[in-house]
């Protein structure tokens, strides 16, 4: 038998648990409890969308993840998420209302890792 020591190094209201044992992650649990086998990014809810729409997105290992959102010229409207995540299911709502946001079309753009997603979501004021 192996006898492992786990001490938590850090666990707050909608944050992740995480485990170390001298210096190395053993165990890290997502506050939702999933950790989904691949990469992904939904394509919103509701959409299209009047005011707030919200985007699910996984991620099976920590990484550095940015989400951010491009109008159809290219020029990048908002940047939704810019930090280093641990692995698990997040959410992340794009509140639009009020910030001069025309209606149209415009793309999410979600970078983890090696995995380079985009979705198609409409705005409608």
């Amino acid at each position: 038998d192996v006898e492992v020591m786990l001490t938590p190094v850090s666990f707050l209201e909608n944050e992740s648990l995480t485990y170390k044992k001298d210096g190395v992650t053993v165990l890290s649990v997502n506050s939702n409890g999933t950790i989904p086998n691949d990469f992904f990014l939904s394509s919103g809810y509701p959409n299209p969308f009047n005011s707030t729409i919200r985007l699910s997105y996984g991620l099976p290992e920590a990484t550095d993840v940015t989400i951010s959102i491009y109008d159809l010229t290219g020029r990048m409207v908002e940047s939704l998420v810019n930090n280093n995540q641990l692995a698990g299911v997040y959410d992340v709502t794009w509140k639009s209302a009020g910030k001069n946001t025309a209606s149209g079309i415009y793309f999410v753009r979600m970078l983890a890792g090696d995995f380079k997603g985009v979705r198609k979501v409409t705005y409608i004021k």
